[in-house]
């Protein structure tokens, strides 16, 4: 059984005149556990994207116009066997449904709500508070799509027959609902219904445009899941230091 796990973080901020944020505490051994079996769990995926070949993190959406036809293209192609071993380490991350739960965004909340109730009696604008909360937010961002949407949003847009765009018609497609509507329909299930969707939505696109967004929000995802993962591995040795911009 994982005992209590002591920590010693702090929070540091270059352009804040060198205040620090401080915390101290015991991470109890429950949820220890749970932040160690993600851990395990990302080991899993760690040695999947070694067996990818030239699998690079990084990637650039590219549009371009050639013949008068919209052309896309993605600079981190995926082999079809590679993908599909990727996604099938990312189900605990994603589903939220296993036992225990490790997905992504409810490890991060616990372990954040924890620490945040040990300094519970500061002052919501205290730097403690805010800084260890945006924090957390950015790994949520990130892992959600939204950091990606901040860069850059991708609608699909419907127009009436007169040319208007109809009200709540269009879609964002870089979005975390998206990406689940498109693993569920040939990913982690079949639905037909998404499977409708996405392909009523890809007509309005280049061939293979959304598949490569989709991808790109996989690599953001797998980004995430590494900066927590080095989170949690800090946190073994007692001791995290964390630079905020």
């Amino acid at each position: 059984m994982s005992q209590p796990q002591p920590y010693d973080i702090m929070i540091i901020r270059p352009a804040s005149d060198g205040k620090v944020a401080h915390f101290t505490g015991e991470i109890p051994n429950d949820l220890w556990a749970i932040l160690l079996r993600f851990r395990e769990q990302v080991s899993k995926l760690e040695a999947c994207l070694r067996e990818c070949e030239n699998l690079n993190l990084n990637y650039t959406l590219s549009w371009s116009r050639d013949d008068e036809a919209l052309k896309f293209e993605t600079h981190s192609a995926i082999r079809p066997n590679d993908l599909y071993s990727i996604l099938h380490c990312l189900r605990p991350f994603q589903l939220q449904n296993n036992k225990p739960d490790i997905s992504f965004n409810t490890t991060v909340s616990r372990l954040q709500k924890y620490i945040r109730e040990r300094i519970k009696g500061k002052h919501e604008k205290d730097i403690h508070y805010v800084w260890l909360k945006e924090f957390f937010k950015s790994l949520k961002e990130e892992y959600n799509g939204q950091a990606g949407q901040k860069q850059c949003v991708i609608e699909s847009v419907k127009f009436t027959s007169s040319g208007e765009i109809p009200p709540n018609e269009n879609k964002s497609i870089n979005c975390e609902n998206m990406l689940n509507s498109w693993l569920n329909a040939y990913e982690f299930h079949h639905d037909e219904e998404k499977q409708h969707l996405i392909e009523d939505i890809e007509k309005g696109f280049p061939p293979g445009l959304l598949d490569s967004v989709f991808v790109g929000m996989i690599l953001d995802k797998i980004k995430a899941i590494n900066r927590f993962a080095g989170l949690i591995d800090r946190l073994g040795t007692g001791q995290v230091n964390i630079c905020l911009p």
